[in-house]
């Protein structure tokens, strides 16, 4: 209890108060380049003008505001190549492992995802498991003539705990017994209906 005391937060200033430092702290970006700029000429003018026109008197002031130029250039590449990849893998490592509100997310929605998955296997297993209907025929033409009369007698109405006859993918299969004759029968998808999926 004295623990959360410490670590409770309070939104008093809303978002204002963080945006003001965070536009602070974007805006130091343009001090600090107002700040490097008289640093270096001020240096150049009282400290490294007399030596350099000494050892390498090609080395002009501009010359020398290019070469730093240069080198905080060659500072941001190798910041952007290197560095960066670095610095949010290191980040997003951190950010998943520690409390990550988004992770526990995550987390729910890969349960709920996982449940229906599992909930539609289930209903396809149920789809795809076809089973015989009625009676064996001699010939494909008793049977499709069948098919034709029962279509119109159980087609509008579910029989039993199963769905509506023609919504169950009706078609005449052909089986060969074992004496080799061969008979005629209509096919179905065995599917219970809606309700009784959960």
């Amino acid at each position: 209890m004295g623990l959360s005391r410490f670590t409770k937060q309070y939104k008093v200033f809303g978002a204002k108060l963080g945006g003001l430092k965070e536009l602070a702290m974007h805006t130091a970006f343009y001090v600090t380049i107002i700040n490097f700029t008289l640093i270096a000429v001020t240096a150049y003018g009282t400290t490294l003008r007399d030596p350099l026109l000494q050892t390498v008197p090609w080395i002009t002031f501009p010359i020398f505001i290019a070469a730093l130029i240069l080198l905080v250039l060659i500072g941001m590449v190798f910041e952007y190549k290197f560095v960066y990849p670095s610095i949010w893998a290191f980040r997003n490592e951190q950010q998943y492992k520690h409390s990550n509100p988004i992770r526990k997310d995550i987390e729910l929605v890969r349960k709920d995802i996982k449940l229906v998955m599992n909930k539609l296997a289930e209903k396809e297993k149920v789809i795809n498991k076809r089973r015989l209907w009625g009676y064996p025929y001699k010939t494909r033409a008793k049977a499709e003539k069948k098919l034709k009369a029962d279509l119109r007698f159980y087609g509008g109405d579910g029989i039993g705990n199963c769905a509506k006859l023609d919504e169950r993918d009706p078609q005449i299969v052909e089986r060969k017994h074992k004496d080799d004759s061969v008979w005629f029968y209509m096919e179905v998808d065995d599917v219970v209906l809606p309700l009784e999926l959960g």
